[in-house]
């Protein structure tokens, strides 16, 4: 599962150090200056298969009553050049259409986010596993992977009727239709007069 708040958390405090992070809202106990982190929209599309394309809107707030205007604009320009590159475990995502704005006592930015994912599906206990099918050139490493003689693949000493690979008789082919076989009918000739 892609942690993309924690990324962003990880990504503000390395900007800023000393600021404190929050990701819900308090009512009593904040110290200023703080950023509070949410996610506000993540949209969902179906790419191939199992395979996604997530965009996620993420909604950072700067609140500092004391902070003058130019310490405003500082914040919201190193918040639009710092968090346009996130590192996540599966690696790098980047932002897009990040906006600042600037109110009396906060800094309003948001930012998209868009990366792929994958769809985890938990394996059936009763589904052949693709992964276990090899074939094998030779038959020694056969015989040891698997424990059983396989002697349609290599020689043996047994000739062909006993090993069980060639049917003694058609299955397909066990009926008479008026002297004939079912598989083959006698040709007629049409244009052949008598």
């Amino acid at each position: 599962m892609i942690k993309l708040l924690q990324a962003v958390v990880n990504r503000l405090d390395e900007l800023f150090p000393e600021t404190n992070i929050y990701i819900k809202d308090t009512e009593q106990g904040l110290i200023e200056p703080c950023f509070f982190v949410q996610i506000v929209n993540t949209d969902i599309s179906l790419e191939f298969q199992r395979r996604y394309r997530v965009d996620s809107l993420i909604n950072i707030v700067y609140l500092n009553q004391n902070a003058t205007a130019y310490i405003k604009e500082e914040v919201g320009q190193r918040l639009i050049y710092g968090m346009r590159n996130i590192r996540l475990e599966t690696g790098g995502v980047y932002g897009f259409d990040a906006s600042v704005k600037n109110t009396d006592f906060e800094v309003n930015f948001t930012i998209n986010y868009r990366y792929n994912t994958k769809e985890f599906v938990e394996k059936d206990p009763y589904m052949m596993r693709i992964e276990n099918i090899i074939h094998y050139a030779d038959e020694k490493p056969y015989k040891e992977a698997t424990q059983k003689d396989n002697p349609g693949m290599w020689g043996s000493d047994l000739p062909k009727e006993n090993r069980g690979v060639i049917p003694e008789k058609n299955i397909r082919n066990n009926g008479k239709l008026d002297e004939e076989d079912l598989m083959f009918k006698k040709e007629i000739n049409l244009y052949v007069k008598d």
